[in-house]
């Protein structure tokens, strides 16, 4: 469902309606929320269809500033990213949730001992026993899934 449908008059008085594809409040750590109003495109339509959009973007634009927001076109090159494919992986191990709770707390506890670390060290320092490890990873990739930013 897209967040909001915008009333505008085009150049020649008609009333016209666009509605971008999302409205995010972003907490970013340490700074105030901020909420941008997106509309995603491909390139190509950008190019090819500019004329036809560059009214209903200015429009976006006027309407966000009003409310504090910010109006922002992405399009493939700024979703298609390597963030975008480690948001894919994580996905899935943050809707699931941590598999045991000793497990979470294993990870945590060996994580403030080492500081700075990566998955394998992280792993090595929980569990002496190579065999036992990919107990933990479910639960090691839930926390770097759900971790604020």
């Amino acid at each position: 469902m897209q967040p909001i449908a915008l009333d505008w008059k085009d150049d020649k008085g008609r009333a016209r309606t666009y509605t971008p594809d999302v409205l995010a409040t972003l907490k970013l750590h340490g700074l105030p929320r901020r909420t941008v109003l997106y509309e995603v495109k491909y390139r190509s339509d950008l190019r090819d269809d500019w004329p036809d959009l560059r009214p209903e973007f200015k429009a976006a634009i006027r309407y966000a500033r009003q409310q504090g927001w910010r109006f922002k076109i992405v399009t493939e090159v700024e979703i298609r990213t390597p963030y975008l494919d480690n948001a894919t992986f994580l996905l899935p191990f943050v809707r699931r949730g941590p598999v045991e709770e000793v497990h979470m707390a294993l990870l945590v506890d060996h994580l403030a001992e080492l500081c700075r670390t990566t998955p394998t060290s992280l792993l090595a320092a929980c569990r002496q026993d190579e065999w036992h490890r990919p107990a933990l990873i479910p639960t090691l990739w839930y926390l770097v899934g759900d971790a604020p930013n």
